[in-house]
């Protein structure tokens, strides 16, 4: 009689302890009948292994859903699940033996305080960097705060009067280990004379928290101070706050200093700390406000995330004594720009917002957390960054005084002041304004000199050359460059400034005086250093009769050099040569066959910068700061054509891609659960990156961003090689594709699901991958997923030559929303035709390479070939965005054309309207430069005098200078007389726009902020391409 009922399940082997996990049945026995192959009528049942091997039950059944949660001992023992219509078979496919997986509870173990050597540390110098070690277990790749404060109470005990002094983040190696290094110098001694009682020695301690919830304290530790001069004891100093220490933003009024303590984490089995007690937890949220989110965060639960529960500290207490010594020191020096985001808890002022819907109702803590995150994330709230300010959850929830709010109820927020900060660069282009920085420790009120110099003296022609800049003044720097007339600063080879707080900073321009010699440096910078010679020999007669025959031979002899031919072999990679390098070797005479000519060769090299800083104190300070290989400052386009990727620009670009979407883990790849690749380090990820960017000519910045932005979402953020879906919904009978994409049978949906950076799916494609590769993954398609070089390769082959065509050698871009997007529709780009023969036979097919469609930034039509549909569409366009502005691109790309198209195009799309304004979206091509434009309110007018906006359409731009603005862009066109003087110029609200366009980075009802800064960029990028030929492109697409 032949067998019915089930005949497999699947399902998770090993399931976490405490999580809920559903097994399904994936096939019947043939002869069961159609009516009866119903989950609904499945028994599960459960067996635990027993002491002598043997399974018996547990006497655990359910019918239906296969939902099980096995309890906290489970991971102790092995159990059995079978399903079955009539009787448990005890084997085969319709079991699954299970072994349940304890959960993993993340736990900061001990902190410890380390000389540099390594060695444990009780005693230390102010000139001594001090490391703190935290021992960790389920942490690792995760990121911990460290924070470094000081303690003004005598004694080990610790009370609310600490300070912070400095805090550091690092990431849990694979060890369990994360190290963050201290300077016991300026910041210790300049905090200890903030109102400290016992200057003769300073007491600190470090708290390390994991996501800025579990805090750990070392030991406490005291410092002798080497500046003590013993005070009477008759004048003791009344404690005071320093002005460089604003008051903290208000906080409200908690029933305790405990933080919200995880279920079932380490903390809740601990009583109350003694920092608790002293009150050492509320400093800690005056700097680090969103404990509370991140509980209500977890509370609502992540899918995909990786969050582990909150643990609480560890504590325990020592003293120990740092000797003091000299104290004066040269700690640091960089480039720099100016940044308003420091967050100083110093009052601005207020702001009103509007709530934007009914039923927020707000009467507990809680509720008031969940209100004051979203409106933290309005727009009107982003905008106050561009008038300097901010504001925090604490003062949004301060505001929220009633039980309920409803659509257009007004409340008050307190705003704080941002200040100013000065965030190093490691490459601007040439003719930059920056600020040379050097940070000392002992040195206030001395003189320091700052000096740029050349590692290679591309420039000035000898190595570790002095290279001039122009010192300007702070006006100056913030000031719009001018179009004409003489350039401002003073030309200056040594740039000196007086040292206060620790730090001199002077701002600079980027550039010779001269504007001539100016373009002498950008053409050097353009050739590269001199590498060698190219001799040519011609291969027929070539007449040179005057200076024009010069320049067309010169062309013809590079391209061939360039190329190649029977004559010439190809001038070696990494090496170029020069149009006019040739034109000047080049005689007027009659060239015969076999003649020759020798030019020079150079090689593209970086202009790589260091910093040398000298001070005079006790003693005399000469130092070179960024003078090592990785360190150097990149003076030109840091261009990521024809070169690897480094591990330091690697964990940037993560870094940022995660920042970009509020992704807690920014430095770490394929963590995901489902994940079971073989190597996830980023050392070895980037290595099988740079590998297969060489051999599938992924080697330009644009290709490059491209397949990253596709790919990262491909995997969801680099975080997994495997789709989180089981895949049945690419059976047959499920999806309309199968059976044409090769998926036959049931189960095939599972095993050809998506894998591999970019989600390689259906059974033709692997067999199409394997056919190119000679690796089986038709029978082992897990490979793909789980073998890192086969996850990575397979996505570049699909880039490639995976996207199946049909038959023919060109391609013609259909008309779709994709292509109207990106304005690829009809454009035509060459098919490769693609012929695998294998022991089952040959696999013939026409394919698109995407790195032609890259090469076009046609970003949409991409997503459309690699997808199949609008999955990730929008997400897509904004890793393209947020890629570009990491790679600098177009600005930094030594091989786009934008730089030499003199053709600037500003596309505005007006979006939303009231009855003030109209605010719309704008970009500029071959740029990075992106905004908003406030505009008069509605509706179009062609008549002078009228505050109406003016009509859609493409305008003609040109530069405008008038008594009300020195310099602005004004456009016109046939319906639009210049005479209007329609200009775009800087204005935040609609009475600042008198019928004009008012640029800025951030919009809010009827206002846009951050004009000057936006207004800036944009005609500093117009001075660069030049304003012929300048347009910008009205359209419009209201919300």
């Amino acid at each position: 009689m032949s067998k019915k009922g089930v005949s497999k399940i699947s399902g998770n082997p090993s399931p976490k302890v405490g999580e809920a996990t559903t097994y399904t049945v994936t096939d019947w026995y043939p002869a069961t009948p159609q009516n009866q192959r119903v989950e609904s009528a499945v028994t599960w049942e459960l067996f635990k292994k027993r002491s002598n091997g043997s399974f018996t039950t547990t006497n655990i059944k359910k019918t239906g859903a296969g939902i099980f949660t096995f309890g906290e001992v489970a991971h102790k023992h092995t159990y059995r699940l079978e399903a079955y219509l009539y009787e448990p078979e005890g084997m085969g496919t319709s079991t699954i033996e299970i072994t349940p997986q304890p959960v993993a509870v993340p736990r900061i173990n001990k902190v410890e305080l380390q000389y540099v050597d390594d060695t444990p540390g009780t005693t230390f110098s102010f000139t001594e960097k001090m490391r703190a070690r935290a021992q960790c277990v389920n942490l690792q790749g995760e990121k911990l705060k460290f924070s470094l404060w000081e303690d003004d109470a005598a004694g080990d005990g610790h009370n609310a009067n600490n300070l912070l002094i400095e805090t550091k983040e690092a990431t849990v190696d694979q060890t369990g280990v994360a190290v963050a290094e201290f300077m016991l110098t300026r910041a210790l001694i300049q905090k200890a004379m903030q109102g400290e009682t016992d200057p003769q020695k300073l007491e600190f301690y470090v708290t390390v928290e994991y996501f800025s919830h579990n805090k750990h304290a070392t030991d406490n530790v005291n410092l002798n101070n080497p500046l003590h001069n013993q005070a009477p004891a008759q004048q003791p100093r009344p404690q005071q706050r320093s002005p460089a220490q604003p008051a903290p933003p208000p906080q409200p009024a908690g029933n305790n200093n405990t933080p919200p303590r995880a279920q079932n984490s380490p903390a809740a089995e601990k009583p109350q700390s003694k920092k608790e007690e002293k009150g050492i937890v509320e400093s800690v949220t005056n700097w680090w406000n969103n404990l509370e989110l991140w509980d209500w965060g977890e509370a609502k639960g992540k899918a995909e995330a990786k969050q582990p529960s909150t643990p609480q500290p560890n504590d325990g207490k020592t003293v120990s004594v740092v000797q003091g010594s000299s104290v004066e020191e040269l700690m640091d020096a960089y480039f720099a720009k100016k940044e308003y985001t420091k967050q100083t808890g110093e009052a601005a002022g207020t702001l009103e917002y509007t709530i934007g819907s009914n039923g927020n109702r707000t009467s507990t803590d809680a509720e008031k957390t969940r209100i004051a995150n979203i409106i933290l994330g309005k727009p009107a709230i982003k905008a106050l960054a561009s008038k300097k300010e901010y504001t925090t959850l604490e003062a949004i929830k301060s505001a929220l005084t009633k039980e309920a709010y409803n659509k257009n109820e007004k409340i008050t927020i307190q705003t704080f002041k941002l200040g100013a900060e000065f965030k190093k660069v490691n490459s601007a282009a040439l003719d930059s304004k920056l600020y040379l920085v050097a940070r000392t420790a002992g040195l206030n009120g001395k003189q320091a000199t700052i000096t740029i110099k050349e590692k290679d003296g591309l420039i000035k022609g000898s190595p570790d050359a002095i290279l001039p800049a122009l010192e300007i003044t702070e006006a100056q720097m913030e000031a719009t460059a001018a179009s004409s007339g003489e350039v401002q600063g003073t030309e200056k080879t040594q740039f000196t400034g007086t040292i206060e707080n620790g730090m001199v900073k002077i701002p600079i321009h980027l550039r010779p005086k001269s504007n001539d010699e100016l373009t002498q440096w950008k053409e050097k910078l353009a050739k590269g250093k001199e590498d060698g010679t190219y001799t040519y020999k011609f291969g027929g007669p070539n007449n040179v009769a005057n200076e024009d025959d010069k320049k067309r031979i010169a062309q013809i002899v590079l391209n061939n050099a360039k190329k190649g031919n029977a004559n010439n072999t190809k001038i070696a990679d990494g090496k170029t040569a020069h149009l006019d390098e040739i034109v000047k070797v080049l005689q007027i005479k009659a060239y015969a066959s076999g003649d020759t000519i020798t030019f020079k060769l150079h090689k593209k090299e970086k202009e790589l910068l260091y910093l040398n800083v000298k001070a005079q104190g006790e003693k005399q300070h000469d130092k070179n700061f960024l003078k090592a290989e990785g360190a150097y400052f990149v003076l030109g386009k840091n261009c990521f054509c024809n070169r690897d990727i480094t591990i330091t620009e690697f964990e940037i670009i993560l870094k940022k891609l995660r920042e970009s979407e509020g992704v807690s883990n920014t430095n770490s790849v394929f963590y995901a659960d489902n994940c079971n690749v073989d190597d996830k380090t980023n050392a070895g990820f980037l290595a099988q990156l740079n590998k297969i960017f060489k051999d599938f000519e992924i080697n330009t910045c644009i290709r490059k961003i491209h397949f990253l932005a596709q790919v990262y979402h491909e995997s969801d953020k680099f975080q997994t090689t495997l789709e989180y879906a089981n895949g049945s919904k690419y059976d047959p009978g499920r999806h309309a594709d199968a059976i044409g994409n090769g998926n036959t049978v049931a189960g095939d949906g599972e095993k050809y699901k998506g894998k591999g950076l970019m989600q390689l799916t259906w059974k033709n494609n692997y067999s199409k991958y394997k056919a190119y590769s000679g690796e089986d993954v038709v029978a082992s398609p897990l490979r793909v997923a789980e073998e890192l070089e086969l996850a990575v390769n397979s996505a570049a082959w699909f880039w490639t030559q995976g996207k199946v065509l049909g038959n023919g050698t060109e391609w013609t871009v259909p008309d779709t929303s994709y292509s109207q997007y990106d304005h690829s529709v009809g454009k035509k780009f060459p098919k490769t035709q693609i012929s695998n023969t294998t022991p089952s036979g040959t696999t013939s097919y026409a394919t698109i390479n995407m790195n032609l469609l890259a090469d076009k930034d046609y970003i949409d039509t991409i997503s459309w070939l690699v997808n199949g549909g609008g999955n990730g569409r929008q997400e897509r366009r904004n890793y393209l965005k947020e890629i570009k502005k990491i790679f600098g691109y177009p600005e930094d790309c030594a091989n786009t054309e934008a730089t030499a198209t003199g053709a600037v195009t500003i596309r505005l799309t007006r979006k939303w309207q009231t009855d003030n304004s109209t605010i719309g979206e704008f970009s500029i091509d071959n740029s990075t430069i992106s905004g908003y434009i406030l505009e008069e309110k509605g509706p179009d007018t062609t008549v002078s005098g009228m505050e109406q906006r003016v009509p859609i359409g493409t305008y003609k731009l040109e530069w405008h200078s008038g008594t009300k603005f020195a310099k602005a862009l004004k456009l016109s066109n046939d319906v639009v007389s210049a005479s209007r003087a329609i200009l775009i110029h800087a204005g935040n609200t609609a009475a600042d726009t008198e019928g004009c366009l008012l640029p800025g980075s951030s919009k809010s009802t009827d206002f846009v902020g951050g004009s000057r800064d936006k207004l800036n960029e944009i005609f500093n990028f117009v001075d660069e391409q030049g304003i012929d030929g300048a347009q910008i492109i009205i359209t419009e697409a209201y919300e």
